[in-house]
């Protein structure tokens, strides 16, 4: 048997199941919604500045790359200024930047409620806000509830850093992005009941995404350095030009001598650097032990004896031309001092310690010059002087003087 077919009693089914359909689709995203996110306004060019994005825990203990003590600043504008503010919320979470959803707290991330205060602030309007440390709890360790007393309108652009120097945050212990949820309250009683994951009644809503990373160690050496040289002519700096000291004392246009008439003169010129935080000294040694002059003999005897030979003293007078002697007078330079005999008073006033317990003869020498602190190329000029008697032996006088440099680091 053939059925007959309603046409007309098919369409109305149709645009039944049609309307039904619709509604169930309506019902279902107005239940996915929270009902206050149509009320709500997002804050715009919302970001959040960490002093330091190292993750807290690691090798590096205190100070920047530590993710201790760090400070939050916390910006964004908003076009709703015409409700008045008591409190703003900032959750902290690993997982979602999202209102409302489950937030998983950061591991290693500490508000430090308790110390945490609010510095810099602008845009707030009237009356100031506070952390609220009231807020306790585990589940409540990653958020930071701020209130004020009186609410006050916002202006369009805010900023506040969490924090000082002394008290602020501590960063997440691992590496990666974290996020953190902002909310605006009418009144500081709504904002300090505000539920993390289930968040409802407020006026403001943003999310920002944040990042720790690992920190970039650089490690550079500086080595102990004391670079000393002594040379003929005046060196350059790192003692470039330096060429090996050898000076012979005398007058003349044939052979170099000297003799009763004069005092005859030669430079000898140093350069000190060093990074020696106490500085360093500089001895000096004559290979006449037995004398400290200049002898004819290898050193057996000081034909020419040393001029001034006190003990550290200044000489007191210029050595005389006529009066066989042989001493060292070094002109001062900023960063150095010269130390007694040396320390020329004026023009001839040579000196060659023989008789102090370190003087030119001992093992370590007499101190001739010093520095109390690090210095970069310093010059000095060293100027020996000779005279000879009527009586002094002729033949040819030598000494080796030989200059110690000691760093103390």
């Amino acid at each position: 048997m053939i059925q007959k077919i309603n046409i007309s009693q098919l369409l109305q089914n149709r645009r039944v199941y049609a309307v039904l359909a619709l509604q169930l689709v309506a019902a279902i995203v107005l239940t996915a919604l929270p009902m206050n996110k149509a009320e709500a306004v997002q804050i715009q060019a919302r970001n959040i500045q960490m002093s330091d994005s190292a993750p807290s825990g690691g090798s590096i203990t205190t100070g920047v790359g530590s993710g201790t003590k760090v400070i939050y600043k916390v910006s964004f504008t908003t076009t709703n200024t015409a409700s008045t503010i008591g409190g703003i919320v900032i959750d902290f979470c690993s997982n979602s930047p999202l209102a409302g959803e489950t937030c998983t707290a950061p591991t290693g991330l500490l508000t430090n409620k308790s110390t945490t205060a609010i510095f810099n602030a602008s845009g707030m309007g009237t009356g100031a806000f506070a952390v609220y440390t009231s807020d306790a709890g585990t589940a409540n360790a990653s958020r930071l509830i701020l209130t004020r007393a009186s609410p006050a309108a916002l202006t369009s652009t805010v900023s506040f850093e969490l924090g000082n120097a002394t008290n602020a945050l501590t960063n997440p212990s691992t590496t990666g992005t974290f996020f953190a949820r902002i909310y605006t309250y009418a009144t500081a009683a709504a904002a300090q009941g505000h539920v993390t994951s289930a968040a409802t009644g407020y006026i403001d809503y943003g999310g920002i995404a944040l990042s720790t990373v690992s920190v970039i160690t650089i490690t550079a050496r500086v080595q102990e350095n004391l670079a000393f040289c002594l040379s003929n002519a005046s060196p350059t700096s790192n003692c470039g030009g330096a060429s090996t000291p050898a000076v012979t004392l005398g007058h003349g246009t044939t052979t170099q001598a000297i003799d009763s008439s004069t005092v005859d003169t030669a430079n000898v010129y140093s350069q000190i650097s060093t990074n020696a935080g106490s500085g360093a000294v500089v001895r000096i040694r004559n290979s006449n032990s037995s004398c400290g002059g200049l002898s004819l003999d290898g050193g057996t005897t000081c034909g020419i004896p040393p001029a001034f030979s006190g003990a550290n003293t200044t000489p007191v007078a210029a050595m005389p031309a006529g009066t066989a002697a042989f001493g060292l007078m070094i002109g001062t330079a900023a960063g150095t001092t010269i130390a007694a005999p040396y320390n020329a008073v004026t023009t001839n006033y040579f000196g060659m310690d023989t008789a102090s317990t370190n003087n030119v003869t001992t093992t370590y020498g007499s101190q001739a010059l010093s520095c109390s602190g690090p210095v970069s190329n310093v010059n000095n000029t060293w100027t020996f002087g000779a005279t000879a008697s009527n009586t002094t032996p002729s033949g040819v006088y030598t000494a080796n003087i030989v200059a110690i440099a000691t760093g103390t680091f």
